[in-house]
């Protein structure tokens, strides 16, 4: 957790640690890049800029004012001895659009508790990510009907997470948490969460439920239907193959009977001629 984040409370001693902070805290891979050349010492026109709060991107005025000769010839050049190596190292190492989670503006953190509590959040609204190292989660009294996936396995420190005074909607999507707190070893912290909704499961204590409850309690939804459609549909296509092939079949079987009745026929004929030919030869004589 950044010592400086938002609500952080942390106040470093010294300004080595002041700018050790400020490269922990820098919130985008150019942030993180600037400072830390600012930490190698370098100054000047780049440093003014960075003191004023620019960033490294093409239209911000710090970097308009950087001439072609200034970026080549500087203090900025890429490869002007080990400074230049180190600041493309950093620049290959950082992410270029990952942010350093530091405390979400929606909380407030101390240390590392993190208290979003009281705060009206949503699913919406509620912060996409938390600090890796937070080891106590506040989410009380807000309007939550469920978390998104991940959120709680992504922090691997976490002990405790106060989840109560929430409308739990206790459906397919309160499996994630409902497998998280069947992972936990105590459950006494987690016995006020009741579901809200659906009227056949509210007042039910969430950590008792079982998965085949909360996955009855959806729905069918759009991709459900459109499942059902396509099985329907593989299903009639079906059928339609199997009317075709008997028709076939039959028609197979006629033509074979034809073609016996031919050759019997045939046969016939060809075994009564020689018996006429001999009976109208004996008329003539």
């Amino acid at each position: 957790m950044c010592p400086l984040g938002a609500g952080g409370g942390g106040s470093p001693d010294g300004p080595r640690a002041r700018e050790i902070v400020s490269i922990c805290c820098s919130r985008t891979a150019s942030e993180l890049f600037l400072a830390g050349r600012r930490r190698c010492g370098l100054s000047g026109e780049f440093a003014g800029a960075w003191k004023g709060g620019a960033t490294l991107s093409p239209g911000s005025p710090a970097n308009a004012s950087l001439s072609r000769a200034s970026w080549a010839t500087g203090p900025l050049a890429m490869g002007s001895g080990p400074r230049g190596a180190l600041s493309l190292l950093l620049l290959l190492l950082a992410p270029l659009s990952r942010p350093v989670a530091c405390c979400p503006a929606q909380c407030r953190c101390a240390g590392t508790l993190v208290d979003c509590g009281g705060r009206g959040l949503t699913w919406a609204s509620l912060p996409a990510a938390f600090p890796p190292d937070t080891t106590e989660l506040v989410l009380t009294g807000n309007n939550l009907t469920a978390l998104p996936p991940g959120l709680l396995d992504a922090l691997p420190a976490l002990r405790a997470a106060h989840l109560g005074a929430n409308p739990w909607r206790c459906d397919c999507h309160l499996l994630p948490l409902r497998a998280w707190l069947a992972g936990r070893p105590e459950r006494a912290p987690y016995r006020d969460l009741r579901c809200a909704t659906p009227p056949a499961l509210r007042g039910r204590l969430l950590p008792y439920l079982a998965e085949e409850e909360l996955r009855a309690a959806c729905t069918p939804g759009a991709l459900c239907w459109g499942a059902m459609a396509a099985q329907v549909a593989l299903l009639g296509l079906g059928l339609l193959h199997a009317l075709l092939l008997g028709l076939l079949l039959s028609r197979l079987r006629r033509l074979r009977a034809r073609a016996r009745a031919r050759a019997r026929a045939a046969l016939d004929f060809a075994l009564s001629a020689p018996l006429v030919a001999e009976g109208a030869g004996a008329s003539a004589f």
